[in-house]
């Protein structure tokens, strides 16, 4: 394996630094990166359109001044979503992916926060896996996700905290108020701040629990969360916005 080098873009918000991530090609380097960023303006292409326009769409009126991005969309909470160890076991056999019961509670924590969900899990490398997420979400009756984050380091999780960040410096207006979380059986704590994650158990998944911190984590918009949602965060802390910024 190869170390990633750092990328720095440019941009509204000034520049935009990438930490190291180890990947298995030794092509991912510094100009890579920065051209890998450059590329996620757009909502990932799968078997189709993952942008729903339904998704509360701007009408016009004089409370909706959000005219941009895709589908003319408000700003709204964000969930990062993975798949393996989150809508089921990690290692789970055929028969027993997207479990009931996960799925049951990611359709609670939209449906309590209004949030749209960006795939960040490795399904959505392949055109025939973002399909079946795509549709074992739509028929747990969850809004289909409105993008992805890019592909910095193929199918390596070390770089997962580093594809949201891109994603988040590349969609500012579609975030609502630093509202995002990124629920993950892999530990993105401290990569991303700890107020931003829920961290399941790989061999359980997304549970009541989680869930419920996840809400809180979404509503609150606040410097403290305290649920016991093994997110490593240690107490109170104050929120740290990265949106636009990496």
């Amino acid at each position: 394996e190869s170390d990633c080098g750092v990328g720095v873009r440019s941009g509204g918000h000034g520049s935009a630094r990438m930490g190291g991530c180890s990947c298995s090609t030794a092509s991912c380097d510094a100009a890579a990166l920065a051209g890998m960023l450059d590329a996620t303006a757009s909502p990932m292409q799968g078997p189709e359109p993952l942008v729903d326009a339904k998704i509360r769409p701007c009408d016009g009126g004089a409370q909706c001044t959000c005219q941009f991005g895709p589908s003319g969309m408000c700003p709204s909470a964000i969930i990062f979503l993975d798949v393996d160890g989150v809508l089921h076991a990690a290692g789970a056999p055929l028969t027993s992916l997207f479990g009931h019961s996960q799925l049951k509670e990611l359709r609670r924590v939209v449906k309590a926060t209004g949030a749209r969900i960006v795939l960040s899990t490795a399904w959505r490398l392949s055109q025939n896996f973002a399909g079946r997420v795509l549709n074992e979400l739509a028929e747990a009756g969850v809004p289909k996700p409105i993008s992805a984050t890019p592909s910095l380091c193929p199918w390596h999780s070390d770089g997962r905290a580093l594809e949201i960040r891109a994603w988040l410096f590349s969609h500012p207006k579609l975030v609502e108020d630093d509202r995002w979380v990124a629920i993950d059986d892999i530990p993105l704590a401290p990569e991303l701040p700890a107020e931003h994650v829920v961290t399941t158990d790989a061999e359980i998944g997304l549970t009541p629990q989680l869930a419920d911190s996840a809400i809180a984590k979404l509503n609150m918009g606040s410097s403290t969360d305290s649920s016991p949602d093994n997110s490593g965060s240690g107490g109170e802390r104050a929120r740290q916005p990265l949106v636009g910024s990496l």
